[in-house]
């Protein structure tokens, strides 16, 4: 549904190796390691005196970088050396939901250990919870909520997670939500239910969990 996000996402960060913005060329060169997941390189450059939390042009750090290539190691090595895990680019994105997005679960797990919040959004509102659902991973959903991801939380347009599943057509994921307390009835800005989208999707499953769930209330 919001597939250009990723598209602008990778062109943001894929910019830190031509990027001059980045204070000084210790920083230039740790996020263009970062990004070619050279650990050795990364490691190197902090102990020269890099500085972890320098951005480029577009607001990007090393550890979105390593996040958004699902790079435990480096992020692990970023982050134990002082990296913000909560700064945010200039589209409102952090780490956590760059590596919510490409579907890398375990950096979700670290970042999430390292005091990520769970409920950030970018600037379309977007959270990890909801990129999970959309990414049809039950498992991950699962274990966003119980680190706090707000169920019934919205984007701009008023979509929730469950909204999100519903258009992939993901029966685990809506089940999960449903046990924690999806809305069934929330409504889009627009009026638009996730028995609607599950409906104008085609997902036929989907329409008979939710007409269920609906029934239930």
């Amino acid at each position: 549904m919001k597939r250009i996000l990723a598209g602008v996402f990778v062109a943001v960060l894929l910019s830190v190796c031509v990027s001059s913005a980045i204070a000084g060329e210790l920083e230039v060169k740790l996020m263009n390691a970062s990004t070619k997941g050279d650990l050795n390189t990364v490691q190197s450059l902090i102990k020269q005196g890099a500085d972890v939390n320098a951005k480029d042009k577009e607001g990007a750090t090393a550890l979105m970088v390593a996040a958004q290539y699902g790079d435990a190691g480096i992020v692990r090595a970023l982050l134990a050396k002082g990296a913000d895990v909560n700064a945010r680019d200039n589209n409102g994105w952090t780490a956590l939901i760059g590596a919510a997005e490409f579907g890398y679960a375990g950096v979700v797990r670290i970042l999430l250990d390292s005091g990520a919040d769970v409920n950030a959004k970018n600037n379309d509102g977007m959270t990890t919870l909801m990129f999970a659902a959309q990414d049809r991973d039950a498992d991950f959903v699962r274990d966003l909520i119980a680190k706090g991801a707000n169920v019934n939380g919205k984007d701009n347009d008023g979509e929730t997670a469950l909204m999100f599943a519903a258009h992939s057509g993901d029966a685990g994921v809506i089940h999960v939500l449903l046990k924690k307390g999806a809305d069934v009835n929330a409504k889009m800005n627009n009026g638009v239910t996730a028995l609607a989208i599950a409906g104008q999707s085609g997902h036929a499953d989907i329409v008979q969990i939710l007409k269920d769930a609906v029934a239930k209330k």
